[in-house]
């Protein structure tokens, strides 16, 4: 089932709690759909598949960005302002780098779908 919301949220109220569900995130932009977000298990005992213990962040530094992570993340996009996939890293670990031109960007992980805003200067 598909629900379109034009807020940042859903309220889901109508579920079967004898059944389990999975719920993925994408947005629209301009008639583009992003890459789905990790998939999300519900059960009437609750949320699964929930990462809290593999943090992951984005240092800028004036020649560089350095990844900061507890362990491997893999399939990072970076995106810029208007949703472009402007690089796909197969692969990071802590510390790794990269050098991106001067902009404001979005990345994401298989671990972290969450977008972490950037300032690459």
């Amino acid at each position: 089932e598909k629900i379109e919301c034009d807020e940042n949220y859903a309220v889901i109220d109508d579920y079967d709690p004898s059944v389990s569900e999975a719920y993925y995130v994408q947005s629209s932009r301009l008639g583009y759909l992003s890459e789905p977000s990790e998939t999300k298990f519900v059960s009437q005992s609750g949320i699964s598949n929930v990462e809290t213990d593999n943090p992951f962040s984005v240092e800028s530094y004036p020649s560089c960005v350095r990844f900061r992570c507890a362990g491997v993340h893999t399939d990072v996009c970076i995106y810029d302002m208007t949703g472009r996939l402007v690089m796909s890293i197969s692969e990071i670990t802590d510390g790794h780098e990269i050098t991106l031109p001067y902009g404001i960007y979005l990345v994401r992980s298989a671990q972290h779908p969450a977008a972490v805003r950037i300032i690459a200067r």
